[in-house]
């Protein structure tokens, strides 16, 4: 099950930019007017955040699936990030994690939340506040030393207030959309089954190559009963099946990549 997202409020802000200018919870709860941070723990954990140990602030609930994808990401951003660090030259990193040169490394880092830093020669991490659209607005991550923008805070609190009172008129309609949610995706399922052209095709050019692989005999009578019935080929079903696994686990950009450049 996927976790909400986090709902972002006056006070949401206001604990995360104590914490983020040094006070800790118990200051915090003074602050508020509570005995001690366990009312302020209770506050952000219904809205969606928990406490980071190392970070020392709330940070937006993940679920399990999300844990391992971003863990699966971190794997080659650090690798990057701590080439840097050594004086490895971008080319030659670029190399060294699969990546074809210089603008596609740095198109991956900025897709996975990254900007480069001039002055210090390297990556940072971008945290901030996610805007209705989305996006991610550039706050330097606070182990960056970088005090928080409180005009940015202010202005992303009134455009929140904003959208807010434009899907209050919505509220109705989603609540019949939830009710009969099950019917609905009972009907869009039966749609979908009904033909093979519902079936996702990925157009890869390049030289193939034959690769043998030891399967469960069940497993693959499975798979032969899906390319029947779908009317499918067993090469396209494997090139889909790992194509949507990689998309899965984090390797959206590198898919990307590869299907532009077929």
């Amino acid at each position: 099950m996927t976790s909400a997202k986090p709902i972002y409020d006056k006070r949401v802000y206001d604990i995360l930019e104590g914490l983020q200018n040094g006070k800790d919870r118990d200051t915090l709860a003074e602050d508020f007017g509570h005995t001690d941070y366990h009312s302020i723990d209770m506050y952000m954990r219904r809205r969606n955040f928990t406490w980071d140990r190392v970070e020392q602030t709330y940070v937006p609930k993940f679920d399990e699936q999300q844990k391992k994808t971003k863990q699966i990401v971190q794997r080659k951003t650090q690798r990057i990030i701590e080439y840097l660090s050594e004086g490895i030259e971008l080319d030659e990193i670029a190399q060294r994690v699969g990546l074809d040169d210089i603008e596609t490394l740095g198109e991956y880092m900025t897709d996975k939340g990254y900007k480069w830093d001039a002055d210090k020669r390297t990556y940072i991490e971008l945290a901030g506040i996610v805007d209705s659209n989305g996006v991610v607005q550039s706050i330097p991550n606070k182990m960056e030393g970088q005090p928080m923008n409180t005009t940015v805070i202010h202005q992303e609190l009134k455009k929140q207030e904003t959208v807010t009172n434009e899907l209050t008129q919505y509220q109705p309609s989603i609540e019949w959309l939830h009710e009969h949610l099950p019917q609905l995706q009972k009907l869009i399922s039966d749609e979908e089954t009904k033909d093979s052209s519902q079936f996702p095709r990925y157009k890869i050019r390049g030289d193939a190559k034959v690769k043998s692989i030891q399967m469960a005999l069940g497993l693959q009578a499975v798979a032969n009963q899906f390319c029947q019935e779908f009317n499918i080929v067993q090469k396209e079903f494997y090139e889909v099946a790992i194509i949507e696994c990689l998309i899965k686990y984090g390797y959206h950009f590198e898919v990307q990549n590869l299907l532009k450049n077929t």
